[in-house]
């Protein structure tokens, strides 16, 4: 069995070392999703939606019901009722809704929205109840989760998370998610000050022959922003996604890690101790390739059957954090406790 790894750092090197809807369950508790309604006179009104069904039907497929967590938006035509849903994973659907409003939480009270007034809807899950934990740098934080079998991964796996980055320590290199170093081998994504190169972002995972095949590009991503980051390992590919945009893909022999590596968020053992000076909030790790074409990132990740883990670090206090999956709970480290902060906005696109 292959295992991947996890980590985030900040150390110097002089090298440079797709769409298919994931299959999910609702989560057991989902808030209310944001939305956006722009109207066909050219106002906007933005609130929440409830978790409804949409009921639409489809000349090739019928009737049938879509979750409004499942739509990142809808464009209507001429007619209406009439329009075009795009999914969060980036498929498309025609059809005719089959609803004469909708219901729309407000500052000013709940409305009803008739869609014969509506231009296009953008949907997105509403961010309040996540939450974040903030490494420091110069209190050597990071987060650990214990070794397991259950992290023993081969051919499709997906490895995800938000984080809010400034900078960090070492020479270079900033982990961000990683396993291995004093262990054995590694999968990590990474953020980089290379040689030579200035910023960069990196993942990479070891394959079946013991190499290290990366995907390296020049971004500077330790802007004080929050970023989805997304690793991807599909049917011979490694894939490597930012803020829902594919920005590389390499072709990859399965391979990975030994499960006695413990998977680190914010630390790289090399180099004489790597740190990360940043947030992190929702990091996911799935036995599934969740993206196979670009995407729209969502906050409040989902629970499901191929979930390996999933920590939202909703705990409020103590060095304990939890895994949603009930099998995987870590541990704060650092000379001085890391900062508990409240949840991010999902950015706009």
């Amino acid at each position: 069995m292959k295992s991947i790894l996890v980590v985030l750092f900040f150390c110097s090197v002089s090298f440079i070392s797709q769409s298919a809807e994931p299959i999910q369950k609702p989560a057991k508790q989902d808030g209310p999703l944001k939305a956006r309604f722009d109207l066909t006179d050219g106002s906007r009104i933005m609130g929440t939606v409830d978790h409804l069904a949409l009921p639409i039907h489809s000349e090739s497929i019928g009737d049938l019901k879509i979750p409004l967590k499942r739509i990142a938006g809808i464009k209507f035509q001429a007619n209406k009722k009439f329009a075009t849903i795009t999914m969060t994973n980036r498929d498309r659907l025609e059809g005719v809704i089959q609803l004469a409003s909708i219901p729309v939480a407000t500052t000013f009270g709940v409305v009803r929205i008739p869609l014969d007034l509506l231009r296009e809807i953008q949907l997105g899950r509403e961010s309040s109840a996540s939450h974040g934990i903030k490494l420091r740098s110069e209190n050597r934080n990071y987060i650990e989760i214990p070794a397991s079998a259950d992290f023993d991964v081969t051919e499709n796996w997906t490895l995800e998370f938000w984080a809010n980055i400034t900078g960090g320590r070492g020479e270079a290199i900033t982990p961000l998610l990683r396993a291995g170093d004093d262990c054995g081998s590694a999968a990590a994504i990474q953020a980089d000050v290379k040689t030579g190169q200035g910023p960069t972002v990196t993942f990479y995972a070891t394959d079946t022959n013991g190499d290290f095949p990366g995907i390296t590009r020049k971004m500077d991503l330790m802007d004080g922003r929050w970023h989805h980051w997304a690793g991807v390992v599909n049917d011979g590919q490694l894939r490597f996604y930012i803020d829902g945009k594919l920005i590389g893909s390499k072709a990859y022999k399965a391979g990975a890690t030994g499960s006695r590596c413990p998977l680190r968020f914010g630390y790289r053992a090399t180099h004489g101790g790597c740190f990360v000076d940043g947030t992190f909030a929702e990091i996911r790790i799935s036995r599934v390739a969740r993206y196979t074409e670009e995407f729209r990132p969502a906050t409040g990740l989902e629970l499901d059957a191929e979930t390996i883990g999933y920590w939202r670090f909703n705990e409020g206090e103590g060095d304990k954090v939890r895994d949603e999956t009930g099998k995987h709970d870590g541990i704060l480290r650092g000379d001085a406790p890391p900062e508990r902060v409240p949840g991010f906005t999902l950015p706009d696109d």
